[in-house]
């Protein structure tokens, strides 16, 4: 059997979960931070369509936020592609693909989002997303 690869959103407990969120089970809200300043925002900054980039992201996290597991971009059928994210919000395809390429893209060390195996995650955060804590070395957040 193949390794199934989805996108998750780095550090999805840290950033995005509050005490709230965590106690709900099905969310109808995400909270973004309003911080500026970050090392990954002033990356993010200086790309062209930045703008396309940066609402994509804000897609992708209220997107992320309604997923069986929260912070991983991937329902009951597989990881979500491109394609389901800009049919699922109406915005465009190429938009998706490009904030997929430069959010994880190494070598500009935005790294707001990363590929992770399917069958690598724990089951108890499958059962509880909110609970799950995926802590990486990188803690500059978006």
């Amino acid at each position: 059997m193949a390794d199934v690869i989805a996108y998750r959103i780095k550090d999805w407990a840290l950033h995005f979960e509050t005490h709230e969120s965590r106690r709900v089970k099905g969310m109808n809200w995400v909270a973004i931070p309003n911080k500026f300043d970050g090392k990954g925002m002033r990356r993010l900054a200086r790309l062209r369509r930045r703008e396309s980039i940066f609402c994509a992201w804000v897609l992708m996290l209220e997107i992320a936020s309604r997923c069986p597991i929260r912070g991983i971009l991937a329902d009951e059928h597989g990881p979500l592609t491109a394609e389901d994210m800009a049919d699922m919000t109406g915005f465009p395809v190429a938009t998706f693909v490009l904030a997929l390429d430069k959010l994880s893209d190494q070598t500009l060390k935005i790294c707001w989002i990363e590929q992770v195996s399917l069958g690598a995650i724990p089951v108890a955060s499958r059962s509880h997303p909110g609970d799950q804590r995926d802590t990486g070395p990188d803690q500059t957040g978006p």
